[in-house]
């Protein structure tokens, strides 16, 4: 089964995101930008579909949990299975368009689609496997080091993020976001796609980051 084929570029920053997914060359992606621009969308169908035509045995998927109202970050450690659970809805909701919960279900029984809390991953080695860090603003520098030194032999890591709307740190640290694109700029075999606010395709975006825009600048 090949999904890829399912999905079509919006924007001219989507297709050179899937161009530079495609690019055996490449081993480190970034995709950064407001939320709404297809970054985990693409990521995630592009990965699976990898998957399915066996050029890589695992997709793991790696993304901080955390609650809007209090900011509060929380781990598999805390949560248990409610994490997984949390973390396999993220990528239903996402995949919905093109994969069935029944599809997905069955690449997660077999283990070909893992979810790691990116705070547990000391120890691991992701070999043949392409990885998708997302919400790359809301980690630290440390587990982004961490999950780099994870990457094995024919794997390919995706680290996606918003650094545009995050809060300003009163200690002027940068957000995961922005320290992850930075690393990559230097990097070679890496690419960075800077997505902007025209990329946004999907109208809520559109209205949250415009009313987000708006309240930090009063």
């Amino acid at each position: 089964m090949v999904i890829l084929e399912k999905i079509k570029p919006m924007t001219e920053k989507q297709k050179l995101f899937i161009n530079a997914l495609a690019n055996e060359r490449i081993d480190l992606i970034g995709a950064f930008g407001p939320t709404g621009t297809g970054k985990s969308f693409i990521a995630s169908i592009f990965s699976i579909n990898m998957v399915l035509v066996d050029k890589y045995e695992k997709f793991i998927v790696s993304k901080p949990i955390i609650d809007i109202k209090t900011g509060k970050e929380y781990t598999i450690a805390e949560l248990g299975e409610t994490y997984n659970k949390v973390a396999l809805d993220y990528l239903y909701d996402i995949t919905s368009n093109v994969l069935s919960r029944n599809e997905l279900n069955k690449l997660i029984e077999e283990g070909r689609i893992i979810v790691a809390d990116p705070h547990f991953l000391r120890g691991r080695t992701f070999d043949n496997s392409i990885v998708l860090l997302d919400d790359a603003q809301l980690i630290s520098i440390e587990t982004l080091t961490e999950v780099l030194i994870r990457l094995g032999q024919h794997s390919k890591l995706i680290i996606a993020g918003d650094p545009i709307l995050q809060k300003i740190d009163v200690t002027g640290l940068k957000d995961g976001a922005t320290l992850a694109r930075e690393l990559l700029m230097g990097e070679e075999k890496a690419v960075v796609i800077d997505f902007g606010l025209k990329d946004i395709v999907r109208p809520g975006a559109k209205k949250g980051v415009k009313l987000a825009l708006e309240l930090r600048m009063r």
